[in-house]
């Protein structure tokens, strides 16, 4: 009988330190997540900056300094309706892309916000037959 009571302990023991693991594993990637989520993804707090936006199409790096403006650059922007030149001036050429070919121009954002980022984020742009922006949206490759 004591032995059956000392098994019933040892395993209640086991699964305490087990319970215990996994709340605290689970903390401690919620934190993470959170802190990832609002250091990186994002979250629209970054103000739109034409001038910073236009650089960093000149960087050859990974910064997704516009997927953390490119809110910020809708909602401050309309660009429904501006002119080539007026997007060209306002966030400057994008470079050539193979994606979506079916825009006039696209630009590479960053790795889509989310917590599995497997795809990319891109702001793309269609003229009309006036040179004037129809459709402005952002989209997933």
């Amino acid at each position: 009988m004591a032995i059956l009571a000392g098994l019933a302990i040892g395993q209640w023991k086991r699964f305490r330190f087990l319970g215990l693991t996994i709340v605290l594993g689970s903390i401690a990637a919620l934190v993470c997540y959170e802190y990832w989520w609002l250091s990186y993804a994002g979250d629209g707090s970054d103000r739109f900056d034409s001038h910073a936006w236009r650089a960093s199409l000149l960087r050859d790096d990974d910064d997704p300094i516009r997927l953390k403006m490119v809110d910020s650059l809708l909602e401050q922007h309309r660009l429904q309706g501006m002119s080539r030149d007026q997007i060209v001036s306002l966030i400057g050429k994008p470079p050539k892309t193979e994606y979506f070919k079916q825009y006039d121009f696209v630009y590479w954002l960053g790795p889509e916000r989310g917590g599995f980022s497997i795809d990319s984020e891109w702001l793309a742009i269609r003229f009309d037959e006036t040179d004037h922006v129809r459709e402005a949206r952002i989209v997933r490759d």
